[in-house]
């Protein structure tokens, strides 16, 4: 679905000539539709993992075998016949890419690494919406671009200059609020920062544990699908009860 955006995209900027904030109002809505489409793609997934029962391993490679089916059978063949700037007049040459990785052992490996990490993240966020819920999932992930600025900034000043990112000074101290109030938000959603003098923040009293009259036992309920939006992200796994 990404993919038929873009196309889209490249056959509607062509067609048309965009000026002033036309051209923006477009960007801003393609923006808008991809992630409405990254939205339902977690909603789907967490119904098929949560409602259906499946676990994320299988999730993952259904996605796989349907994203390669899709790749190879629509988008590439329809991306070599567009128009454009690469190799033969295509607007993407996937034989030109696939002779590339054949002819550099070095493109391979570095081919091959990011199939794996790929795969990784794939995995390791289908058992994060699993085991809590999508939410928690996408607020995870925003984090995720804090390690990759950080990451861009120690390679740029402590390795190699032409890789990584310099700190920018006009938009730096922006970069840096911004963060910051990314991860604050991310720690109070998510139970590890506890502000109990705000009242939207104030946790609401609930009874996690049933003691038994007869024996005394504890019985505690961590199943993972009775977690919620709600459900903190460490909260979930507390073992201490809390009483009225």
């Amino acid at each position: 679905m990404k993919m038929l955006l873009l196309i889209l995209k490249h056959f509607w900027v062509r067609t048309v000539q965009f000026k002033g904030s036309t051209n923006l109002q477009f960007c801003i809505a393609m923006i808008l539709a991809g992630q409405a489409v990254s939205a339902s793609q977690m909603i789907v997934e967490e119904a098929l993992l949560k409602k259906r029962g499946y676990p994320p391993l299988q999730v993952v490679g259904l996605e796989g075998t349907f994203g390669i089916i899709i790749m190879c059978a629509i988008v590439l063949p329809a991306m070599y016949f567009i128009p454009g700037s690469q190799l033969n007049g295509s607007y993407e040459n996937s034989l030109d890419a696939l002779y590339q990785i054949k002819n550099d052992y070095k493109l391979a490996i570095f081919c091959l690494l990011y199939l794996l990490s790929i795969a990784f993240y794939n995995y390791f966020g289908l058992a994060v919406t699993k085991s809590l819920t999508a939410v928690h999932r996408t607020l995870i992930d925003a984090c995720r671009t804090i390690v990759v600025w950080i990451t861009g900034l120690v390679i740029y000043y402590f390795f190699d200059k032409s890789f990584g990112e310099e700190f920018d000074s006009t938009y730096g101290l922006l970069q840096i609020d911004g963060f910051l109030f990314l991860m604050i938000g991310t720690a109070m959603y998510n139970g590890l920062m506890p502000m109990p003098w705000f009242s939207c923040c104030r946790e609401p009293t609930e009874e996690l544990m049933t003691i038994q009259a007869n024996d005394g036992n504890i019985q505690e309920d961590t199943s993972a699908e009775n977690a919620t939006e709600k459900t903190g992200l460490i909260r979930g796994q507390r073992k201490e009860p809390i009483y009225s």
